[in-house]
């Protein structure tokens, strides 16, 4: 059992994240290395990261498929349209929910697949087959979801990965002790046992529109010699 001590950090902003992050990052300096952002706020930790630590920026848009009235998903989908479980629910009660909602969850999918897509406008931000033999980066700017985590570990299972690093300014402390069953190697700066979300633990929540961001991911993957 991995004991962890709570530390609780604060950051001027994502930039300065992503800098103390790429200093614990030193040992992947001169390798195929690739950050994998999971949101907007992601990839500005990411820039700084790869400021640093050369890497090619991509962007892993995701979204939660969840029955009617439901809190828990029954799983995630990305822009891809790959579809992934939520493990933290039994065989027979994902059974019920499909059975129940079949064509509800079909629905949903397809729209949140649609919204996706014009999120990444049209461009292929996450070219994972590309990514075979790298240093698997998983970039956000906080983690609280257990589930989510477990979905995207099952998202990356097509790549062929080196190495698998989390790097995050500040995670609950229950997904850190569950990240670390996946990884090779977790930098978090900053471990909460009451998460309250990203923005709380910057000063400044500055995030660029999305197009801007967008155009980071793009440019990163055009001058990356794959």
């Amino acid at each position: 059992m991995i004991l962890l001590k709570l530390i609780m950090l604060y950051f001027k902003d994502r930039n300065e994240a992503g800098k103390t992050l790429a200093s614990q990052l030193g040992q992947y300096k001169g390798q195929k290395n690739a950050l994998i952002a999971l949101s907007d706020g992601a990839v500005m930790v990411a820039k700084s990261i790869a400021e640093e630590i050369p890497a090619v920026i991509t962007l892993l848009v995701t979204e939660a498929i969840a029955p009617p009235g439901e809190d828990i998903p029954v799983g995630y989908i990305d822009q891809d349209g790959a579809f992934v479980e939520n493990k933290l629910l039994t065989s027979e009660e994902l059974r019920g929910f499909t059975e129940e909602y079949r064509t509800l969850i079909e629905q949903q999918k397809l729209e949140k697949l649609h919204r996706m897509i014009a999120l990444a406008g049209g461009k292929n931000i996450f070219p994972q087959d590309k990514l075979h033999d790298y240093n698997i980066m998983m970039v956000a700017d906080g983690f609280s979801s257990g589930p989510l985590i477990d979905s995207l570990v099952d998202l990356l299972k097509p790549i062929r990965i080196k190495n698998f690093v989390i790097a995050v300014p500040v995670a609950c402390v229950t997904t850190v002790e569950r990240i670390n069953r996946y990884s090779d190697d977790v930098h978090a700066l900053g471990i909460a046992d009451f998460y309250k979300g990203p923005d709380h633990y910057f000063e400044d929540n500055t995030i660029p529109p999305h197009e801007e961001i967008l155009k980071i991911v793009e440019d990163s993957i055009a001058r990356w010699q794959f």
